[in-house]
């Protein structure tokens, strides 16, 4: 077994294994811990995510409507929070995670919030409770779908569905048949 030592507070983002190793050995908190202290502006995103998985919604519309004012004096490159993707879970982004966590409302109101979808399209609830989170939805021509955003395998959030089945079944259904593929299917 590799025993590694522990890592001074100084020392602790600067924790350097060779990847096969670090692969196998190195916990994960401890490689989520030196990520975030190299990339401190990626806490938000990182925590976002979290959120995503574990279906929080309440937690998710407070995270988005905060101004991140702490993350104004640290320095490196600005995260935006929506169309996330992390490197500690293989680049994907919070649809692909709320796909993988079978968290349906989580998946909608992501659609409402970070896609160009006409509203339309979107279920009479997920308007709703749109609405009444008070949160504004960010569809700025100049900004990246999240449905178009894929992972280190190269798939988008429809494959990830696609692959999973079951109830995601219906969003990989083709339009003529009742489903929602043209939905997650990237504009």
């Amino acid at each position: 077994m590799l025993a590694l030592p522990a890592p001074s507070a100084e020392g602790f983002a600067k924790l350097h294994v060779p990847p096969a190793i670090n692969k196998f050995f190195v916990p994960c908190a401890m490689r989520e811990d030196a990520y975030l202290r190299e990339h401190p502006k990626a806490h938000r995103a990182h925590a976002f995510l979290g959120l995503c998985e574990t279906g929080d919604i309440e937690a998710i519309t407070d995270l988005l409507s905060a101004h991140p004012s702490e993350e104004e004096d640290l320095e490196g490159p600005e995260v935006e929070v929506l169309r996330y993707q992390d490197p500690l879970r293989c680049m994907r982004s919070a649809l692909h995670i709320a796909i993988l966590a079978h968290q349906y409302t989580v998946a909608w109101l992501l659609l409402y919030f970070a896609s160009s979808l006409e509203e339309y399209r979107l279920p009479s609830e997920v308007l709703l409770e749109a609405s009444r989170l008070q949160v504004a939805r960010d569809n700025g021509a100049e900004k990246v779908d999240i449905r178009a955003l894929r992972d280190t395998d190269g798939r988008t959030a429809i494959d990830v569905a696609k692959e999973i089945g079951g109830a995601w079944d219906a969003w990989c259904l083709p339009d003529e048949r009742g489903g929602f593929a043209a939905i997650l299917a990237s504009p």
